[in-house]
C-alpha cells in the first residue's frame, strides 16, 4: 500500500465504532489493517468483542462446563474474527461465528473426553474404570448428546439451523424468532423445531 493510500484511512472514535454493525466493524478492521493502523484495529476489535462476547459465553454455557465457557468462547471469537479478516466469512460475521462456536465447542469436548478416558492414570490398587466410571459415564453421555446435536444441526440449512438455535436453545418464542428472521411464521418455527426434536430422538435411539 502506498503512502497516499495510507493517508486516505481515517480512524473513527469509539462512539462512532459502536454504531457500526458487526459486518461493518469487520470491514473497518480490514481497512485499518491494510492501512497499517494497529491502534484503529485494536479499538474496533475491542468493540466487536464487547458486543459479542456475552452472547458467545452464554451459547458456550449450553455446550461446555460453565468453568470453561469463557475460555472456549474467547477461542471461538478469535477464530471467527481471524476468519472474517481473511475473507472466509463472506461478509456474514454472525453466520460465520455460529459455525465457529459449534466447531470449537465440539473440538473442546472431544479433547476433554479423550483426556479423561485415556490419559488419566489409575491410583494404587485401583482397577481399570473403578474410579472414573461414574464421572466418565456421565461426561461421555453429555459429550455424546452434544456431538449428536452438532450432527443433526449440520443437516439443516443455515436458516433452519438459526431457527432451532433461537427457539430451542436460546428459548425465544416463535413470534420472537419471526421478528428476527425474515420469511418465517410461528407455524414454520414450530414445525422446524418439531422435526429437529424428532431427528434428535432418532439419532439418540440409533435410528436413521
Amino acid at each position: 500500500m502506498t503512502s497516499m493510500q495510507r493517508r486516505k484511512f481515517h480512524p473513527r472514535a469509539t462512539d462512532a465504532l459502536q454504531r457500526l454493525s458487526d459486518d461493518e466493524l469487520v470491514a473497518y478492521i480490514c481497512v485499518a489493517r491494510d492501512a497499517g493502523d494497529l491502534n484503529a484495529m485494536r479499538d474496533a476489535l475491542t468493540v466487536l468483542a464487547w458486543g459479542n462476547m456475552a452472547k458467545i459465553v452464554a451459547r458456550m454455557r449450553l455446550r461446555v462446563p460453565a468453568e470453561a465457557a469463557e475460555e472456549v468462547a474467547l477461542e471461538a471469537f478469535e477464530k471467527a474474527a481471524m476468519g472474517a479478516f481473511r475473507g472466509e466469512s463472506a461478509g456474514q460475521f454472525h453466520s460465520w461465528l455460529n459455525k465457529i462456536i459449534l466447531g470449537v465447542s465440539s473440538d473442546w469436548l472431544r479433547r476433554m473426553y479423550n483426556q479423561r478416558e485415556h490419559l488419566e492414570p489409575l491410583g494404587a490398587g485401583e482397577e481399570s474404570g473403578s474410579r472414573l466410571e461414574p464421572s466418565v459415564a456421565s461426561e461421555s453421555g453429555a459429550v455424546e448428546l452434544r456431538l449428536v446435536t452438532d450432527e443433526v444441526l449440520a443437516q439443516l440449512s443455515d436458516h433452519h439451523r438459526r431457527v432451532v438455535e433461537m427457539h430451542v436453545f436460546e428459548g425465544l418464542s416463535a413470534p420472537e424468532v419471526c421478528e428476527r428472521l425474515d420469511g418465517m411464521s410461528p407455524d414454520n418455527v414450530a414445525k422446524i423445531a418439531s422435526r429437529f426434536r424428532q431427528r434428535m430422538r432418532q439419532a439418540l435411539e440409533g435410528g436413521t
